[in-house]
């Protein structure tokens, strides 16, 4: 259930109809997630939902039944983009089918409206590429730095000068981490957080601030004697 964000989370849309993800922000007045009859994704179908509301506002059915690993759209919201099975579909919402611009797996929507960067993995690690989305040649991100790249990408992750939010890991820790990209250089800006745990799903907002989800982990030791009679 897709649910509004607060103390005491509320749902989104008044419905019987299961929702759920993936979801992206689509324009500012709407977000585009999974919705349909329960019983996996083959029921399910890409709706627009007024931000306002709660509202299900449109149903693309070009997308009924596709299963999807990740979702993002262009910045005024006309075009949905999803990956399903290793490969980048875009999909209008004035209608009409999916059209393939790609491979990858998890995306991004660049807010200059032209490209949007995927994950892409080779065998041997992860990697950043741009896609323009009305055609052209793709193009690899550099990445040079230690740190390995997690494969985990936010559809706000790309903020307006092109910089990119990501997660990462060193080679000494296990956690999940955050990272600014400049895709320029490929140069790794690594940020502290204030607890021990995993960062997770790193986004811009429309002021230029990073916002995520963090996954605080504690443990502690006990001593446990055994009483014999």
């Amino acid at each position: 259930m897709v649910t509004r964000p607060g103390k005491n989370p509320v749902p989104l849309i008044d419905t019987e109809e299961e929702t759920g993800g993936p979801l992206a922000l689509a324009g500012k007045d709407f977000i585009a997630l999974k919705i349909g009859k329960p019983g996996g994704y083959k029921n399910k179908v890409v709706a627009l939902v007024s931000v306002a509301d709660g509202r299900v506002v449109q149903r693309l059915e070009s997308t009924r039944g596709i299963g999807m690993s990740a979702m993002a759209a262009s910045p005024d919201g006309k075009t949905i983009y999803y990956s399903s099975e290793g490969t980048v579909w875009a999909v209008s919402v004035d209608g009409g089918g999916p059209r393939k611009i790609g491979l990858g797996d998890n995306l991004a929507a660049h807010p200059n409206g032209k490209e949007i960067v995927t994950i892409r993995d080779d065998g041997a690690s992860l990697n950043l590429c741009r896609i323009p989305v009305n055609g052209g040649a793709d193009q690899r991100i550099p990445f040079n730095t230690d740190l390995r790249l997690n494969g985990s990408l936010s559809p706000a992750a790309i903020r307006s000068d092109g910089r990119i939010a990501i997660t990462v890991l060193r080679p000494d820790s296990w956690w999940d981490e955050l990272g600014i990209l400049d895709p320029a250089t490929g140069k790794v800006e690594r940020l502290n957080v204030p607890y021990s745990g995993d960062a997770i799903a790193p986004a811009w907002t429309a002021d230029g601030r990073m916002i995520g989800s963090g996954l605080l982990i504690e443990g502690s030791l006990r001593r446990f004697r055994m009483e014999t009679k």
